[in-house]
């Protein structure tokens, strides 16, 4: 929920009845507080100067949700310039537990995440799932919530603007911080995405003068509220981003979006819906990632960089040919930063890109470069294990489709460092072509001669179901690895070709089975 305020000359700009609003208000309030768990029921508290917080969750959860809500509070006071005193204290309500006496509901997912009362200084966010207690998901869900709460004690005759509390709100929920380095890239991926299709599908359905004048209820309909949380925030992004000038501080510009008159903005619409149309969004990742620039990262812009690549990585709707030349250009980056987030993007890109065969030349050419690359990377030991392991880790889905990988995983199960060893073997189990041992105690501490019996068992079938193919070893391999060679192992010509089965029962060049 959410509300805004305006310059005096402006008082009565948004102001319109209220009675809706506040019945819906007292109805919610009725319903936590008819929770068993709420308020004075809760098993735990946790006091700041700014905010309490009441939960049924673990002293742990709470310390490191109640240091997100500190570094959010101090970033909005600076971006807001709002004292603290005007803030009061406000009431969280955390929904849930954790610990030895949790239950967890795998098939419950909320369709709420949270929501602010304003009159009442109360934000409610239901972590009962254990996907939105996830560091990213919580701290985006908190972004969002207490963005609402700093709006309205800065705006606050703007309760009826449904689109500018839900517009703004979503900008800022995707902001990047670090201790007090706060950044706010504002654009939205995932809402970007249905705005467009609402105005590709049919742009005659979407009037802008209409959605500004939208109420509360009619925003927050069942059916339309995500299509309208993604045109809130199209709104928004569009205006600071394209009409205001980005030279101005972005408070400065939120103030300033504010004192438009709605009329005004409805004239918007052609040039807002040919934004939406046609906006590049492979572009403006790869733009704000800094990958082809080189040098070091703007300290200003550099969480927007790294979460840039983390986005062009995992997103499935963008330019895949421009995502892996990118990535891969991104090997070469003199920031160590940007190096290893885009060795991490590209496993995660390449991952998802099954046939092979039917892609772009230039896009195989690169897929293979980069995979080369890391497979390098990884047979160093002066490289930090951590990256090592991590990439070992990310490129077991790439192993399903691309049999290459097998003799680097299988070489791994020798390496000096226990845990590479355990990501080599995880791997290798993924692959379900023949039983390993997975035990991760095995392959940090046993015997070398045990773990060297089950390497060269990987080795042995290594060579007797891939000698004579692309991915098999050449006679030179065996013999530089004769400490491995099986007692018996096929010529080239009594071998041939290994017919392509699936892993996991699923169409590909992938491993066959014994």
């Amino acid at each position: 929920m959410n509300q805004l305020q305006q310059p005096s000359s402006k008082q009565n700009l948004f102001t319109r009845p209220r009675r809706a609003f506040l019945s819906t208000l007292s109805a919610i309030l009725l319903s936590i507080l008819s929770l068993p768990g709420c308020g004075l029921f809760y098993e735990n508290r946790l006091d700041h100067d700014l905010f309490v917080l009441h939960s049924d969750h673990n002293e742990e959860f709470l310390n490191s949700t109640a240091e997100y809500i500190q570094q959010i509070y101090n970033g909005y006071i600076k971006l807001f310039k709002i004292s603290p005193e005007e803030l009061g204290k406000t009431k969280f309500f955390l929904q849930g537990q954790s610990g030895p006496d949790e239950v967890i509901d795998t098939k419950y997912s909320p369709q709420l995440l949270g929501y602010y009362l304003p009159f009442f200084n109360v934000i409610n966010l239901d972590t009962i799932s254990s996907w939105t207690r996830q560091p990213e998901i919580l701290k985006q869900i908190l972004l969002h919530e207490i963005g609402h709460h700093f709006l309205i004690t800065q705006h606050p005759d703007a309760s009826s603007e449904c689109w500018f509390n839900e517009g703004l709100a979503s900008n800022l929920e995707v902001a990047q911080f670090e201790g007090s380095h706060f950044e706010y890239p504002l654009l939205n991926p995932q809402l970007l995405k249905i705005a467009r299709l609402a105005i590709l599908a049919d742009p005659d359905s979407v009037s802008l003068k209409e959605f500004l004048y939208t109420d509360w209820g009619t925003f927050h309909h069942d059916t339309k509220k995500s299509k309208h949380y993604a045109l809130g925030w199209s709104v928004v992004y569009y205006i600071l981003e394209y009409v205001l000038t980005s030279r101005i501080p972005l408070g400065e510009r939120i103030r300033m979006l504010y004192t438009l008159e709605r009329d005004e903005l409805a004239e918007l619409e052609p040039d807002w819906k040919a934004f939406l149309a046609h906006f590049d969004l492979t572009s403006e990742l790869i733009r704000r990632s800094q990958i082809l620039k080189g040098g070091k990262l703007k300290t200003s812009q550099h969480l927007t960089a790294l979460w840039a690549i983390d986005q062009i990585s995992v997103l499935r709707h963008l330019d895949r040919n421009r995502v892996i030349h990118a990535l891969l250009a991104g090997f070469e980056h003199d920031d160590v930063r940007v190096r290893e987030r885009c060795y991490l993007g590209f496993l995660k890109a390449a991952g998802r890109l099954e046939n092979e065969e039917f892609l772009d030349p230039r896009l195989i050419r690169d897929l293979s470069k980069g995979r080369e690359h890391l497979k390098s990377l990884v047979k160093l030991e002066q490289i930090p294990w951590k990256l090592r392991r991590a990439i070992l880790l990310k490129c077991a889905d790439d192993l399903l489709h691309h049999p290459s990988w097998l003799p680097v995983f299988i070489e791994a199960l020798n390496d000096p460092n226990g845990e590479i060893r355990v990501a080599a073997a995880v791997g290798l189990c993924g692959t379900n072509t023949k039983p390993t041992m997975i035990n991760p105690h095995f392959w940090r501490s046993e015997s070398l001669t045990k773990r060297r019996a089950e390497a060269r068992e990987w080795y042995q079938w290594w060579v007797t179901n891939f000698m004579g193919t692309e991915f098999g070893p050449t006679i030179a391999e065996i013999q530089k690895n004769s400490s491995l060679k099986p007692a018996s192992v096929p010529s080239l010509e009594s071998a041939g070709p290994k017919p392509a089965v699936l892993i996991q029962d699923k169409p590909s060049k992938a491993l066959p089975t014994q």
